[in-house]
């Protein structure tokens, strides 16, 4: 079985995009209106691994995220005059392992504040936090000091952690606030590294809408809705908008005609850069760089459901179920990399057919492997548990084809599938935030350690 916990911080804790709670999103509550939780999301250029410092900058205080626990996903409800802050949690990331999920508890915590997740990093902040109380509900009474104040927004992302080999007497000596600077990005260029990570961690926030519209509709969106007139009109990927943060775009969306009708194909350079694979560069024809596998065995049915007329909605809670993935979820993918050469618009409702056998991984017609994983080239690989797993180039139709099915009573070994340096999580850089003090002044540095 796939060691699955080593990837959940790597995706969502080094892309800062995940949000975090204890509770998985598949234990949510249903709810009929579900309010996206903010997500941020950071682009890929501000993930270059940490090279040589300056002397000031090596003067500077680093602060180690848990590279075993993800920080908690948090929004600033109101913030007082004298620095009271009032918090709730943001929406839920499948943990595989129940003792080792983030809490907060009283006591001094390091945040990261964003006010526009859609925009990234831009105006991002590092905020010293103290935790006054957690309430049974979830909600956090916190301070932050007389400086943040002023700087701190109802409607923020904050994302909350206890850095590693740290102590409270130098928490309190931290800033009270200090502003994210452009050069957390150093190296020069962005590293294939940098986008693999970008990569898992859009492939990581395209499952947890998966597992948040399964919470809502009791079952995974169906990946082909058909329209009264037998064609394919909508997609998975216009369905899980609401849980992308997507909801004001969902609903410039028409489901009365196709994806290429006359208003929706206006929507089509609006597409969500989850949706683009940074490795592929800039995406000027909109086209997507992720597909889910659909077949008569996959998660996804190939020829979809139907819409009695074009005022049916019924095709909402028509897809496939998660009881219905008998290989368990860790065993069975959820969605895969496809590249431009297959010039799918991101709305077109098409993805990877998967017939009674596949090609090896790499080749025509199979899943991609764009990334340079040591000597061999390599794919990210969302699986239905929420995980994100590499996949080497050269892994055989066959194996491939048993992860693609989710009821064939296979069960693969993940050492198989594993590229070079992706078997250990001690392998994996350590995000880290750097705080120097210039004088009366201060900034912080993200980078990446290994």
């Amino acid at each position: 079985m796939f060691r699955a916990l080593s990837r959940v911080w790597l995706c969502g804790v080094l892309g800062l995009l995940c949000a975090v709670s204890s509770r998985p999103a598949c234990a949510q509550e249903k709810k009929a209106e579900p309010r996206p939780a903010p997500q941020v999301r950071i682009p890929a250029q501000r993930l270059q691994p940490a090279v040589k410092v300056n002397a000031a900058e090596q003067a500077g205080e680093a602060y180690e995220m848990n590279p075993r626990v993800p920080p908690l996903n948090y929004e600033v409800v109101k913030v007082g005059a004298q620095g009271e802050v009032e918090l709730r949690e943001g929406a839920a990331l499948p943990t595989p392992d129940e003792n080792l999920r983030a809490t907060v508890t009283e006591g001094w915590f390091l945040g990261l504040v964003v006010e526009n997740p859609q925009q990234g990093l831009q105006g991002a902040r590092v905020v010293r936090v103290k935790v006054i109380e957690v309430e049974e509900d979830g909600r956090i009474r916190a301070e932050v000091g007389a400086a943040a104040a002023p700087q701190l927004k109802a409607g923020a992302t904050l994302m909350l952690f206890r850095p590693v080999k740290t102590t409270t007497a130098k928490l309190k000596r931290l800033p009270d606030i200090a502003p994210l600077v452009e050069g957390s990005a150093r190296g020069g260029g962005v590293s294939t590294e940098a986008q693999m990570l970008q990569s898992k961690n859009n492939l990581k926030q395209i499952g947890l809408a998966m597992h948040n519209y399964h919470d809502t509709h009791g079952s995974f969106p169906p990946a082909v809705v058909n329209g009264p007139d037998g064609k394919p009109w909508h997609s998975w990927r216009v369905l899980i908008l609401p849980f992308l943060d997507g909801v004001e775009l969902y609903n410039q969306y028409r489901f009365d005609e196709p994806w290429d009708g006359p208003n929706n194909r206006q929507l089509l350079s609006k597409m969500p850069k989850i949706y683009s694979d940074p490795v592929h560069g800039e995406n000027k024809e909109f086209y997507t760089h992720y597909v889910v596998p659909t077949g008569d065995d996959t998660i996804f049915a190939a020829d979809g459901v139907e819409m009695a007329d074009k005022g049916d909605k019924r095709f909402m809670n028509a897809g496939r179920a998660m009881r219905q993935i008998t290989d368990g979820t860790s065993n069975t993918i959820l969605a895969v990399p496809a590249t431009p050469d297959q010039k799918i618009p991101w709305m077109k409702p098409e993805d990877l057919e998967v017939g009674i056998s596949i090609p090896d991984l790499g080749k025509a017609d199979s899943i991609p492997a764009p990334y340079p994983i040591g000597d061999a080239k390599g794919a990210a690989v969302l699986f239905a548990d929420g995980s994100v797993r590499t996949i080497q180039a050269g892994v055989s139709g066959e194996v491939l084809l048993k992860l693609l099915t989710r009821g064939g009573g296979e069960l693969v070994d993940d050492s198989a599938l594993m590229g070079e340096g992706d078997t250990h999580l001690e392998e994996q850089p350590t995000p880290v935030i750097r705080i120097i003090k210039q004088g009366a002044e201060a900034k912080a540095l993200l980078e990446l350690r290994r």
